[in-house]
């Protein structure tokens, strides 16, 4: 059975996050072609919060439900988690809010699977395993590194190590054939270019301290999300109209920043960004515009995810402090990258692997500086604290 729900987990990422990644493609190219779409966010935000208010229910904790039931299966992952974080994603993204997409990758894989599970009758023991497959493939699927799927399964999910041990094969698995199913399905992921390590004393320098300043910028946003939320908490009415009141309100402030600033690079996923950081371009208005819109966007419950702002505020940090320091911002940009994932999910480890994947094995000895440097600097919170 841990064969065949292996694979079906597979199948279920690929398929899922295929289809998710296209999506998120032709939504951007319509918000990137139509600039005016971001005065619609707070509609769109005030719809999409009274939609979710009174039908989400559980679903609503999102990553932290499908961890929870690894931890603890119960009553399972709502199937309505699915189409919730699919289209909820799809919204965000066409108007313009500073989402991600592992998110809504993993959700979508979780709550397929669980809802299979759960159908076909299987123990406890092998729903958990199979969520923690889910992890695997959603995130190794989502972004085309299925070893840091892997890795980050077991990572995050912080069970026994027996149980670890238990759903390392059957992660593995969906991992990979995740993976596989979208390449096969001509999907393609962005390639990076493989670029030398430090070659002077500077350039180590520079990178303990971009690895030290992600960490402390991981451990802000967190604590900037937790205000938006408490303030979105503090508003009157029911628990819908509650949502709904500030989605459209920070849908309002995000349009405003936007339009103020001229700063449709951070909207969405800032891929633009990320492009031009990742070069070695240092963007200090970029990185002070990105978190504010991601803070706002997912501290009040847009859909979609943390992690790739996450990888577009670490590599603008990365290449700007470079700048400041007069040396390339090429891989400070790429070791901010992952070390910013990293320290705001808990997941040093997974960062490292995701290093090498993304950027070759010469990447190897200046994200093992990095990604550690970033996780001690963030201290204990994350964003998958449990519920």
């Amino acid at each position: 059975m841990n064969a065949a729900g292996a694979v079906g987990v597979a199948i279920v990422a690929g398929l899922g996050s295929a289809a998710f990644l296209l999506g998120l493609d032709r939504v951007t190219s319509i918000r990137l072609a139509n600039h005016w779409l971001i005065w619609l966010l707070p509609l769109a935000g005030g719809v999409m919060g009274w939609v979710l208010g009174r039908t989400s229910g559980r679903a609503a904790a999102g990553n932290r439900l499908v961890l929870h039931e690894i931890h603890q299966p119960g009553d399972g992952v709502p199937g309505r988690m699915a189409p919730t974080a699919f289209l909820g994603s799809m919204v965000t993204h066409l108007f313009g809010g500073s989402t991600g997409r592992e998110g809504a990758a993993i959700q979508i894989t979780a709550a397929t699977v669980d809802a299979g599970s759960r159908w076909f009758g299987c123990e406890p023991s092998l729903r958990s395993r199979l969520l923690v497959a889910s992890l695997a493939g959603g995130f190794g699927a989502v972004f085309g590194v299925p070893v840091a799927g892997i890795v980050f399964a077991m990572e995050v999910c912080r069970v026994p190590a027996k149980q670890r041990l238990a759903a390392l094969p059957v992660a593995a698995v969906a991992a990979v054939g995740g993976h596989l199913v979208v390449i096969g399905l001509g999907v393609n992921h962005t390639s990076y270019s493989r670029v030398d390590g430090p070659s002077t004393a500077q350039g180590w320098i520079t990178l303990i301290v971009v690895g030290l300043a992600v960490g402390v910028i991981a451990r802000a946003m967190l604590e900037l999300m937790d205000l938006v939320r408490a303030g979105a908490s503090r508003l009157p009415g029911s628990a819908a109209r509650q949502r709904a009141t500030a989605m459209a309100v920070a849908g309002l402030v995000v349009a405003l920043m936007v339009m103020a600033t001229d700063g449709f690079r951070a909207t969405g996923l800032s891929l633009e960004l990320l492009a031009s950081s990742t070069s070695g371009a240092p963007d200090l208005e970029g990185l002070l515009l990105k978190i504010a819109l991601t803070c706002v966007t997912v501290g009040v419950g847009f859909p979609g995810g943390e992690v790739t702002p996450l990888f577009v505020i670490g590599a603008t940090s990365g290449s700007t402090i470079a700048g400041w320091f007069g040396t390339s911002g090429a891989v400070p940009a790429r070791a901010g990258f992952v070390a910013c994932f990293g320290a705001a999910t808990a997941a040093p480890m997974t960062a490292v692997v995701m290093g090498v994947e993304l950027f070759g094995w010469g990447a190897l000895a200046w994200v093992l500086l990095a990604c550690p440097l970033a996780a001690a600097a963030s201290g204990r919170r994350h964003v998958y604290e449990p519920l």
